[in-house]
């Protein structure tokens, strides 16, 4: 979708602004997270592959041990235990995303068999993280619609011909048909340097971190392995998520509450990732079956497939706004000449 959208530095001046408008003290700490994600390639000038995407994610405030009987019986796979009082905290997440997926001329009616397909994937998802300031454990389970029940026709429609936000999508009657889908997700990850007094006060720190994600499913199969490095001003304990489209990372919010005060102002922070990704499948990159065209075929799989994630953090007591930016190291070499998998994601947190 193409946007006439401000650039990134004015986007993220107004969330300052507004962030320093509501920088006053709570009574209390609180922690729970209401998350919406906007994902988006037009930002690097493209519409094509991963068009768009979006998310709205609920996280719970953090516990000191699993109390319902489903917690207790996830705390049993390896890494999520809660170790008990004073131990590692626990919490869960919501969430519901949609992704967009067409090829890189969405003018063109005819079936485009040289390029990506015209897909979309409406998911729910539900998860479970364990953590403290030196590992993490995360599971998700996610089920997912794709094909005309994903409604990625009528949002993309919506935009560009009633809010004239680009051409108009003549494609979708060759969008893959539609199929239930679902996979689990296991994430581990571990602090290997962190700078003497990280502890999320007023100073400036970093930490480096390693960690492992591995889908199962329908919906993806995959994994992965990755390096992260934080560097900022009141770095927050404990890790940072990505905001992975459904069933490629899992929706946590893997921060810990302030030590003290002092972590309730101003944070600003970087994030610099490099990953490797082994995919064995996913259900739009497959192809198939299409609602009226001829059946798509798939698209070939770069192994590993290496990626370049940076991301710049700002927030203010209650609210948060995150740019991350995922640049693809070898692009798929059979997409249409041109066609780019690069995106951004924009992420307000409010916490509650």
């Amino acid at each position: 979708m193409r946007y006439h959208s401000p650039r990134l530095p004015v986007a993220l001046g107004l969330i300052a602004a507004a962030s320093a408008a509501l920088a006053v003290e709570p009574r209390n700490h609180r922690d729970r997270l209401f998350r919406f994600e906007f994902d988006n390639d037009t930002f690097l000038g493209s519409d094509d592959a991963f068009t768009a995407g979006w998310s709205l994610q609920l996280h719970t405030a953090t516990q000191d041990a699993w109390t319902s009987r489903v917690g207790r019986t996830i705390a049993r796979i390896p890494g999520l235990g809660d170790d008990g009082q004073g131990g590692r905290v626990v919490r869960r997440g919501f969430a519901l995303s949609q992704q967009i997926v067409t090829p890189n001329d969405i003018t063109i009616a005819e079936a485009q068999q040289d390029d990506a397909p015209w897909a979309g994937v409406l998911a729910l998802s539900t998860s479970w993280v364990a953590f403290d300031d030196l590992r993490l454990g995360a599971f998700q389970i996610t089920v997912a619609c794709v094909g005309p029940c994903s409604g990625a026709e009528k949002v993309q429609r919506f935009v560009h011909e009633d809010l004239h936000r680009g051409a108009t999508p003549r494609g979708w009657h060759n969008q893959l048909e539609q199929q239930w889908v679902a996979n689990v997700v296991y994430g581990a990850s571990w602090k290997l340097f962190r700078s003497r007094g990280d502890a999320g006060g007023r100073r400036w720190s970093q930490d480096l971190s390693a960690g492992s994600l591995v889908g199962l499913g329908n919906l993806a199969t995959f994994a992965d392995a990755f390096v992260q490095w934080r560097i900022g001003r009141s770095l927050p304990r404990g890790f940072t998520s990505l905001p992975d489209p459904a069933g490629m990372g899992v929706a946590i919010d893997p921060v810990l509450p302030p030590a003290s005060r002092a972590g309730d102002k101003w944070r600003l922070y970087a994030t610099v990732t490099a990953r490797a990704t082994y995919m064995a499948h996913h259900v739009i990159a497959e192809g198939g079956a299409t609602e009226d065209g001829p059946d798509h075929p798939g698209v070939e799989y770069v192994r590993p497939q290496l990626g370049a994630i940076v991301g710049l953090h700002v927030e203010c007591w209650r609210l948060g706004l995150s740019v991350t930016g995922y640049r693809y190291l070898g692009q798929d070499t059979d997409l249409a000449h041109g066609t780019s998998r690069d995106w951004v994601a924009l992420a307000l947190n409010v916490r509650y």
